[in-house]
């Protein structure tokens, strides 16, 4: 009946007809692109010159169901999976020896890093009592700091969000109302936080906070579309200055105080962490993606430039080209591969030029390794990248030196350095600091002076001039706690220490350290025996003030230091009340030292432990001790 009508039997494009066809048919399965209407076809054949049937072949949609499953869902994931775990593998080799590092030597490695981008924030200072206003200022300052006052901020941020989401088109007077109050509202809130953080905190505290400034130019620009918004609507004849797309964009940014939630709630943070970590080597995919666009765009033009779009006679299963697809410019090719790219129709183009014979046929090969390396491949290094930095974000809170840690040491270094002048005195703070801090890093309130002691001995800390830096002592106590002490590849395997030698040469020490070769090396003396020293003056001056007898008395040496103790100054200093110095007298390590004052050596810690923290000894006499 058909061929006595004029017609002709023609197959569908995608079908079992030989090995060949069935792997593109197979392919655009695989793809889920178009795949429902190949399995309908198949459904409703009924043989060889047989008028198809509807739903004659129920058994076919078994065929393409466990193919879906199969070769989409299982295999397309192992493909994914080998990519992402591929990526991780170099990634960890090119960025720390990877492959030849252990979890815990990858672990401390990331510490390192981190330790080198922590900076230290400078702590708000109340305003002084003798300052401007102050009997103003002060209140307003505990009120900008204050932590009930945050939370009624992030309410309202929240409720802002809630109002702006509700917007529709078409809202009658009623709803215009409701919008404009309550963006006046909402508005003059966050202008009135502004002024009470400027008056608290004063301008310079205000502007060096980044969220600060944020905040001022989201509530600056929200004034302004307001008060715009107030002369429009009170004079007829208002002509705004600026354009209305402009405006538009200005009100929405208002859409952006939501950020501010990633300060407080703890899952949100790590997901804006994981976007900027992952920013880099997106970038650097997405430099890739371009450079494939751009190949198969010029590609695109030369082989397919001329075909018409639309295609006069365009097969069952095509009509993909159209004026918004072709390739007749560079332009127009760029577009409509990023539309292949999404799976959108990519198989109704390339069987539109397969249909038109000869050397279009190419269109299969190129469609087909397009859709491979950008979607299969390129588009998956994206999941790849967001994936291996969301598990190291999300890992760090298992570390031995968690973020937290990191974030409890800055906020301790500012109670001792709150101008953020990124060193401390060793003498005045070093302990407390200490002792305050809880461990991997610190020691606990519970810490004796001889444990803070040994704790110092074994950082191996360097000090200028009886100070300490900010990064320098964060990277004593994080090497410290990982037991890497200055290097942690003194104890590892010969490979596994050449692997690592290369990161060491990305991880660099901070370059605010106060070593330098400018600096006198007399001022370069461990941190520890700085400490120590002081620690035993201390000690020392405090048991001498008590016992003055016990200086001279029952001593061999007695007619030797009664000769010098008219000369040598320091023997006076002695006695004199201990106070708090930033500098120690460089006469009590000369005199320590002296071949004139021959002495068994002295155990630091056993002299602090009995003299000044009774634990019991087996001396008979102050003096023997």
């Amino acid at each position: 009946v058909c061929r006595a009508m004029g017609g002709e039997w023609r197959n569908y494009p995608s079908n079992f007809d030989n090995t060949g066809i069935a792997f593109i048919t197979l392919f655009e399965v695989a793809s889920l692109e178009g795949w429902q209407a190949i399995m309908y076809r198949a459904m409703d054949a009924r043989g060889v010159n047989l008028q198809p049937e509807q739903n004659a072949n129920m058994t076919a949609c078994i065929y393409f169901l466990a193919f879906v499953f199969v070769g989409s869902f299982f295999m397309l994931s192992i493909f994914v999976t080998v990519i992402i775990d591929t990526f991780t593998s170099i990634k960890n080799r090119e960025e720390s020896g990877g492959a030849l590092m252990s979890a815990e030597q990858r672990e401390w490695a990331d510490r390192k890093r981190m330790v080198q981008q922590l900076n230290l924030e400078r702590a708000m200072v109340a305003p002084s009592p003798q300052a401007f206003l102050s009997r103003v200022r002060i209140p307003l300052f505990r009120l900008a700091i204050s932590e009930t006052v945050e939370l009624v901020v992030l309410s309202m941020i929240l409720l802002n969000t809630l109002v702006l989401g509700m917007e529709f088109y078409g809202a009658n007077e009623t709803w215009q109302a409701f919008y404009f109050i309550s963006g006046a509202i909402f508005t003059w809130f966050f202008v009135l936080e502004a002024l009470v953080k400027l008056g608290g905190l004063g301008f310079k505290q205000y502007f060096t906070d980044r969220w600060n400034v944020f905040d001022f130019i989201v509530m600056a620009l929200s004034l302004l579309t307001f008060i715009l918004d107030v002369i429009a609507q009170n004079n007829a004849d208002f002509d705004s200055p600026f354009d209305a797309t402009i405006l538009r964009v200005a009100r929405m940014v208002r859409l952006l105080r939501v950020l501010r939630l990633t300060k407080r709630f703890k899952n949100l943070r790590l997901l804006s962490e994981t976007l900027v970590l992952a920013l880099p080597a997106l970038f650097n995919i997405g430099s890739l993606l371009f450079l494939l666009f751009f190949l198969y765009a010029v590609m695109g033009v030369d082989l397919f430039g001329t075909v018409p779009a639309p295609l006069p006679d365009a097969p069952e299963n095509g009509g993909g080209l159209s004026e918004y697809a072709n390739f007749s410019t560079f332009y127009w090719a760029l577009l409509t591969l990023i539309r292949c790219i999404t799976g959108e129709a990519y198989n109704s183009i390339m069987w539109d030029l397969v249909s038109l014979g000869g050397g279009y046929k190419l269109a299969v090969l190129y469609f087909a390794t397009f859709f491979l390396f950008g979607a299969f491949i390129v588009l998956n290094l994206f999941i790849a990248v967001v994936i291996e930095a969301f598990s190291t974000v999300v890992s760090r809170d298992d570390f031995k030196v968690s973020e937290q840690h990191l974030e409890l040491y800055r906020r301790v270094w500012s109670h001792y350095d709150p101008y953020a002048e990124q060193r401390i005195n060793i003498q005045r703070d070093l302990r407390a600091l200490l002792t305050e801090l809880e461990p991997p890093l610190g020691l606990g309130d519970t810490a004796q002076t001889r444990d803070v002691l040994r704790f110092v001995d074994e950082l191996n800390l360097k000090q200028h001039k009886g100070e300490v830096t900010f990064h320098d002592l964060l990277y004593a106590l994080v090497s410290h706690a990982y037991g890497a002490g200055v290097d942690l590849g003194d104890e590892l395997e010969p490979k596994t220490t050449s692997a690592l030698s290369g990161a060491r040469m990305r991880i660099q020490r901070p370059s605010n350290t106060m070593e330098s070769n400018s600096v006198d090396p007399e001022d370069q003396r461990a941190a520890k025996s700085y400490l120590a020293a002081y620690m035993l003056q201390y000690a020392a001056r405090r048991y001498l003030d008590e016992h003055p007898e016990d200086l001279y008395s029952n001593s061999p040496d007695a007619g030797l230091m009664e000769d010098n103790k008219a000369g040598d100054p320091s023997f006076d200093n002695l006695r004199t009340e201990h106070t708090a110095t930033d500098q120690m007298p460089q006469q009590h390590f000369a005199s320590a030292h002296s071949p004139r004052h021959p002495s068994p050596p002295i155990d630091v810690y056993d002299v602090l432990s009995r003299r000044e923290f009774g634990v019991p000894t087996e001396s008979k006499s102050r003096a023997d001790a």
